[in-house]
């Protein structure tokens, strides 16, 4: 990222809840028109030149809660009239002056499938995989997922306490490498994929402070923010995350000069002071990657 460039916030959502054909449930439209407003208050509260903006990924219940919190957005718009925030379309951030004492938000930001998945991809087949076999319970595919080989032994005895009738033959088919993608590769992808959009709003946006919202799935925005907090991703610590994030809940991080200089999910943060460079935040999921894909013999 640019030397000059100011601090920029990423927040990292999962989706609202789905209904069973995996898009946006009235719940889940309920909770995105709230969730709404508490971002339109942090607008009005953010500095002059303060830029909004949401980015969903490629799936449609993701696409679904970006347009529900960006309806509500206007409306709210509307019912305050408040002069001090301007809602402009993507296609014409051009308008967006400094200087101006006005708070913008980015509207109709183009769908990123780094934030989502590909439904032919091996890991989401794996993950509909298990989703059977767990009756729909993605707190164990997850687990399945994150587990290293030291951790398998551990992994069979929370399905067996958790599933205590599954059958041998179900049991013998929970194989971490079934994914082929590891946990590290769907991070590093997010991580790479708000990295590239906050630089090219900072190039098209210099010296305005940055607030990007992105609308993700569990178990991969999971992954992403156990990356950032320097956390490995593996099922012990999994676990000590509390797993699987609910519906629209959120991790935070915040960007400086290429580096993390906050970032906080279920109250664990980076710890004050201590700032993490992106560059290294790959490489070591790289590394990482690497080292699990042994693991898997692929």
């Amino acid at each position: 990222m640019s030397e000059k460039a100011p601090t920029s916030g990423v927040e990292v959502y999962r989706h609202g809840h789905k209904d069973e054909r995996g898009e946006l449930s009235k719940e889940g439209i309920q909770a995105a028109r709230r969730e709404a407003e508490v971002m339109f208050e942090r607008v009005r509260l953010a500095p002059a030149d303060s830029i909004f903006f949401i980015v969903p990924s490629n799936i449609t219940r993701s696409q679904q809660t970006r347009n529900v919190i960006e309806k509500r957005l206007r409306e709210l718009l509307v019912e305050t009239q408040d002069e001090s925030i301007e809602i402009i379309p993507f296609d014409s951030q051009e308008t967006i002056k400094k200087d101006t004492g006005k708070k913008y938000i980015v509207t109709e930001f183009l769908p990123e499938a780094r934030m989502g998945f590909n439904v032919e991809e091996e890991s989401n087949k794996t993950f509909r995989f298990y989703q059977e076999i767990f009756a729909n319970d993605e707190e164990y595919v997850a687990r399945t997922w994150v587990a290293r080989s030291s951790e398998i032994g551990e992994l069979m005895e929370d399905i067996k306490a958790r599933f205590p009738d599954m059958n041998k033959a179900d049991l013998e088919k929970v194989m971490p490498s079934r994914f082929v993608a590891t946990p590290e590769d769907i991070a590093l992808r997010q991580l790479e994929a708000i990295e590239e959009t906050t630089i090219s709003m900072n190039k098209m946006h210099p010296d305005q402070p940055l607030m990007g919202t992105y609308i993700g799935h569990a178990p991969a925005v999971d992954f992403l923010a156990m990356a950032v907090l320097g956390e490995e991703i593996n099922l012990t610590n999994f676990k000590r995350i509390e797993g699987l994030r609910k519906y629209l809940e959120s991790s935070t991080f915040k960007v400086e000069n290429g580096e993390v200089v906050m970032g906080s999910f279920r109250g664990r943060s980076l710890v004050e002071g201590v700032r993490v460079s992106l560059k290294d935040v790959k490489e070591r999921l790289i590394k990482q990657s690497t080292a699990r894909r042994k693991e898997w013999n692929v």
